[in-house]
């Protein structure tokens, strides 16, 4: 009832404000706190008329909303820290059930997050310094706590949901019984790999708990403000803050390096980090790469390689390689029987299923491959909007405008170095499965093939055509129609500011005026001046004196001062006339 109040009020833009300036949305963001609200996993209607009603007054106030969202969540976040160690990721499932103080603070911060994700979503169709202005709260000292604690519950989520689910957890069981997979707290590096610490003592007896709708909720929330956030960053706006896109971008990257690289304190279970890390995986990619739009977020991809992400990615890619080819050497009767062999598509369909639920370890492995698989896509990253927009930022780390056909060549040669040690490896390809084997041979075509470069030279400038009423815009603007069809070219689109972005900053070079060094030309200009000013012209040159031009250089050149102070003082002549 006071949700459809509230929507209805909001609909009125001054209603909105006087209603933020009585400081009513403060009280309004108090509901969410409320011990008998449902969360938002159970869909109430008194969640989603509230949610409606912050979408209607975030209409014409979204800086404000968005400020006033980051600050409860910070709040909700300083209050379940007093209440228990949520960070070490082993205790929040239990003790949501247990207390209930807990699960009302969490169920708080899981309505923020489901809230603000929408109005995050929305906010691309803002005008670009409203846009701009709501990127930038989460860049304050304030919104990058907001953000940081965001992650850090994602990650602890994922980990408890990766441990106690239930439904999980026989599979773990099935899938662990009868190897001697030890549980571990780090991998040690050998010269033939990593291989896992022996005499690590056993794990904690995993929880038990009754139902993890509430953490897949809260999981699914926070996934959908990340993707919203990272929309956000890759919409085109000639009002951008370069400062502010980058410094947020390199936020979201160092998240995602934490996701890959973290590991819970004290012993853990191999399986247990296996799931995770696929979670995680899908994550990365989910937000670098836009499988239905077959496009890259490529300045989230170049910020993530940037501050060293490959790198340690690559790492745990060999300590997963390294588990899963240790796991098969132990469990013979698991192989994969069927490389080899021909299969049918439902067979196959089958064999992903069973591998789903009882094989964690080739789930994880599956998942590094299939990222690897869109790094490597140069289609998907030439053709991305975000990558033509990169063309006029000034990136970190790099001298220049963006070359990204020398950024894909560069991701290639970093994959491929990746992946040789699997190819040389002839026992552990024998152990892969049939879907990671054809990934791998897709991976490897497309790098030694050089597709990356035909894609970026030949297609783009063969197929793309400037859109004519764009040109006819920039012209009425007073650029040249042939610099504005170039400006189009460059940044891959018919996108009109940041075409206009891209001609103020590459203005078109002046064509001085050339020299003429026909004498009929200089008569025909002291002619015309002559006439302009009602003077007579000057009598024609005869045959002999046009003869006596064609003299030495230093004999033209004289002639011409001649013939230029001569018009100066033709014109000096009319002048005085009119006076």
């Amino acid at each position: 009832m006071l949700g459809s109040f509230f929507e209805t009020l909001f609909l009125n833009g001054d209603h909105g404000r006087e209603f933020i300036e009585a400081k009513g949305l403060d009280l309004m963001l108090k509901l969410f706190t409320l011990p008998g609200l449902p969360a938002p996993s159970e869909k109430s209607s008194p969640f989603k008329s509230l949610a409606v009603a912050f979408h209607s007054l975030a209409a014409n106030n979204i800086v404000v909303i968005v400020r006033s969202f980051v600050e409860a969540l910070n709040k909700q976040f300083a209050l379940l820290g007093d209440l228990c160690s949520w960070r070490e990721a082993n205790c929040l499932l239990k003790e949501m059930q247990a207390k209930s103080n807990i699960a009302s603070v969490v169920n708080s911060i899981d309505a923020f997050i489901t809230v603000l994700a929408g109005l995050v979503r929305e906010a691309p169709n803002f005008s670009g310094s409203i846009l701009l202005s709501a990127l930038s709260e989460w860049n304050t000292p304030a919104g990058q706590a907001a953000f940081h604690q965001v992650t850090e519950l994602h990650r602890a989520m994922v980990w408890e949901i990766a441990c106690h689910k239930p439904s999980e957890k026989k599979a773990i069981s099935n899938a662990t019984e009868g190897t001697n997979l030890p549980p571990t707290t780090d991998m040690e590096q050998s010269s033939e790999g990593s291989q896992a610490v022996s005499n690590a003592e056993p794990p904690k007896e995993e929880q038990e708990v009754k139902d993890g709708g509430e953490a897949v909720s809260l999981i699914a929330g926070i996934h959908s403000l990340l993707k919203g956030l990272t929309k956000m960053l890759g919409v085109q706006s000639r009002k951008r803050d370069d400062k502010i896109i980058i410094t947020l971008v390199q936020t979201f990257a160092k998240a995602l390096l934490d996701h890959i690289t973290w590991t819970p304190k004290g012993n853990y279970d191999v399986m247990n980090r296996c799931k995770y890390l696929s979670s995680m995986i899908a994550e990365v990619r989910s937000l670098m790469f836009d499988e239905r739009r077959n496009t890259t977020h490529t300045l989230l991809l170049y910020s993530f390689i940037h501050i060293g992400g490959l790198v340690e990615l690559f790492k745990v890619f060999e300590w997963t390689n390294d588990t899963y080819v240790q796991w098969k050497r132990q469990e013979p009767a698991s192989m994969d029987t069927s490389y080899g062999k021909e299969q049918t598509p439902s067979e196959d369909k089958q064999s992903e299923e069973t591998l789903k639920n009882t094989n964690p370890i080739e789930v994880a492995f599956t998942s590094f491959v299939k990222l690897f698989k869109h790094m490597v896509n140069e289609t998907m990253i030439a053709t991305s909007p975000i990558t033509a927009n990169m063309l006029t930022l000034t990136l970190p780390g790099h001298k220049g405008p963006f070359d990204p056909h020398t950024f894909i060549q560069g991701v290639q040669q970093q994959v491929l170095k990746a992946i040789l040690p699997l190819w040389n490896n002839t026992e552990a390809m024998t152990l892969y499965p049939k879907n990671v084997i054809s990934s791998l041979i897709s991976i490897s075509n497309r790098i030694l093939e050089g597709e990356g470069k035909q894609k970026i030279e030949k297609e783009p400038k063969k197929e793309f055509k400037p859109d004519q009423s764009i040109v006819e815009q920039l012209s009425n603007m007073g650029f040249s129609r042939s610099h504005a069809e170039e400006a189009l070219r460059q940044i891959g689109n018919n996108h009109l500011e940041l075409a206009t972005e891209w001609l103020l900053n590459n203005p078109e070079p002046e064509v001085p005026d050339p020299v003429e060094t026909e004498d009929g030309v200089d008569d025909e200009l002291a002619l015309a001046l002559a006439m302009s000013l009602g003077q007579d012209p000057p009598p024609e040159k005869k045959p002999q004196e046009k003869l006596e031009q064609k003299a030495p250089a230093d004999d033209y050149s004289a002639l011409k001062d001649s013939i230029v102070n001569k018009s100066l003082d033709i014109v000096a002549m009319g002048h005085l006339r009119t006076i």
